[in-house]
C-alpha cells in the first residue's frame, strides 16, 4: 500500500462518519434504552454465529476481544470495511408489515508498531434507532360521547464509536489488549397525541399534544481482552478467550419540546428545555469464549453477559433486564495451499441464542438465529471476500408483542497489504 492509497484510505474512514450516522433500525423495540445495539463482529465471525471472544486470525481483525490483534502478521496491514442489508417481517397476532434496510456497517484497520505491540482504529455502530407506531385506544366521555385518543411515536438516529485499540504480547502464549472508544451521536424521539371524534375527526374543542425529545451523546469509554493460546497436540491448537468491560456512566445533553396545537392551528408552548446535561450508564460487560482448530478446522464458542438491570437510561430503569448471549459456530476449508480456487475457500456455519436487555408486559425479548457464510480469498492474496447469511426471530406476537423475523445478508472485504518492506525495485 503506497502513501496515496493510504491516503484514500483515511478520506474514506471520515466519509463514513455522515454515512453511519444515517444507519437505523428498523425495529419498533429500538424504542427503549438506547435503541437496537449493533451487531459488533465482522466478517469471518458473522457466518459463525457471531462468535468471536477466543478466536485468533491473522486474516480477520476481531474488534470484540482486542487481544487478538496480536495475530496479525508482523509486516502485514489490514483494512475491513462491510454493507449490511436486512429484511424484517414484523407481525401481531392479526397484523404484519415488511421492511428493507442497507446500510455502511463498519471500516476498521490493524498493523503491528513492534514484534510485541499491536494497534488499530475504526469507526462503527454501537446502537441504531428507528420506527414509527401508530395506536388508537377507545374510550367514552362523562357525557357519553365516544372519542378516539391517536398516538404516533417515531424514532430515528443512533450512537457510532470511533476507537483505538492497542494489544501486546506478555509472552509466547498471552496476550493483553484494550480498546479506547469514543461514543457519539443524536437520538431523537417524537410523541404526537391527537384526541379525535368516533368519525376520526378533530374535535374542536379538544387538541393535539406533540413531544421532540432529542439527546446528543458524546462520551469515552473502554474495554479489556485477554487470550491465552497454546498446542493440544502436533496439529491440534486451542485459544481461550476474555472481555471485560466495567460500568460506565455516558454524557448525554437532553432537549425537550412540547406544544399543544388546536383544530384551528394555534400552539401553546408547554415546555421547551435545550441541551440539559444529563447521562446514562452502560453496563457491566463480561465475556468468555474458546476455539480449537487446525489448519483444515476450526469451532469455536462464546457466552456473555451484560448486567443492564441495574443500568439507567435518563435516570429511569425504561423495562432493562440483564442480557446474556451464547453463541457457536464452524469454519471449513478443504485446502488453503490447492491450486484449486474451490479447495481455498472457507465455509462457515453458526447460531446464536439471547436473552436481550428488554423486557416488556412481564416477558423477556429472546432472539436466536442460525448463520453461514462463505470466505473468498482473491487470487494470489490474502485478501478475502467475506459473505454472510444470517436468519432468525426475536419477540413474539403473544402477550400484545410484536415478532420480528428477519434475513442479514452481510458482505465483508479484509484487504491486505505489506508494510515495512523497502522496495527494491519502483
Amino acid at each position: 500500500m503506497n502513501k496515496i492509497q493510504f491516503v484514500l484510505a483515511l478520506l474514506i474512514l471520515l466519509a463514513t462518519f455522515q454515512l453511519q450516522a444515517q444507519n437505523n433500525s428498523s425495529s419498533p423495540y429500538s424504542r427503549y434504552g438506547i435503541g437496537d445495539i449493533a451487531n459488533q463482529r465482522f466478517g469471518q465471525f458473522q457466518g459463525i454465529g457471531g462468535t468471536s471472544i477466543g478466536i485468533r486470525n491473522s486474516y480477520h481483525l476481531n474488534f470484540t476481544n482486542p487481544a487478538s490483534y496480536t495475530a496479525i502478521d508482523t509486516l502485514s496491514f489490514i483494512w475491513e470495511f462491510g454493507v449490511n442489508g436486512k429484511y424484517n417481517k414484523l407481525s401481531t397476532s392479526s397484523l404484519s408489515q415488511e421492511k428493507y434496510d442497507a446500510n455502511f456497517a463498519y471500516m476498521i484497520a490493524g498493523f503491528p508498531i513492534n514484534s510485541w505491540w499491536y494497534s488499530g482504529f475504526g469507526l462503527l455502530p454501537y446502537s441504531n434507532v428507528g420506527y414509527t407506531i401508530t395506536s388508537d385506544s377507545i374510550y367514552s366521555t362523562a357525557w357519553g360521547d365516544t372519542m378516539i385518543l391517536d398516538s404516533h411515536y417515531s424514532g430515528s438516529g443512533g450512537i457510532n464509536q470511533v476507537y483505538w485499540g492497542n494489544a501486546f504480547k506478555l509472552s509466547k502464549n498471552f496476550s493483553l489488549g484494550f480498546n479506547i472508544k469514543y461514543l457519539f451521536g443524536t437520538i431523537d424521539h417524537t410523541r404526537t397525541a391527537n384526541v379525535l371524534n368516533s368519525d376520526g375527526q378533530i374535535n374542536p374543542d379538544n387538541f393535539s399534544v406533540k413531544e421532540s425529545q432529542q439527546l446528543v451523546i458524546s462520551d469515552f469509554t473502554y474495554d479489556l481482552g485477554f487470550q491465552y493460546k497454546n498446542k493440544i497436540n502436533k496439529k491440534l491448537g486451542y485459544t481461550a478467550g476474555l472481555v471485560f468491560s466495567s460500568e460506565s456512566k455516558i454524557n448525554a445533553f437532553e432537549s425537550v419540546f412540547t406544544e399543544k396545537v388546536n383544530a384551528y392551528g394555534f400552539t401553546d408552548t408547554i415546555t421547551n428545555t435545550e441541551g440539559e446535561k444529563d447521562h446514562f450508564l452502560l453496563p457491566l460487560n463480561l465475556g468468555t469464549g474458546f476455539s480449537i482448530y487446525n489448519e483444515r478446522f476450526l469451532f469455536a464458542a462464546d457466552y456473555s453477559i451484560q448486567n443492564w438491570a441495574n443500568s439507567t437510561f435518563l435516570g429511569k430503569k425504561d423495562s432493562l433486564v440483564n442480557l446474556s448471549r451464547i453463541s457457536a459456530g464452524m469454519e471449513f476449508i478443504p485446502n488453503y495451499r490447492s491450486l484449486k480456487y474451490l479447495a481455498r475457500i472457507r465455509y462457515r456455519i453458526g447460531a446464536k441464542y439471547e436473552k436481550s436487555y428488554l423486557n416488556l408486559n412481564g416477558q423477556q425479548l429472546t432472539d436466536y438465529s442460525l448463520s453461514c457464510g462463505l470466505g473468498l480469498p482473491l487470487r494470489k492474496r490474502k485478501s478475502t471476500i467475506n459473505i454472510n447469511f444470517e436468519i432468525g426471530k426475536r419477540g413474539t406476537n403473544s402477550n400484545n408483542l410484536i415478532q420480528e423475523n428477519y434475513g442479514l445478508i452481510s458482505i465483508n472485504l479484509s484487504l491486505h497489504d505489506i508494510w515495512f518492506v523497502r522496495r527494491k525495485f519502483d
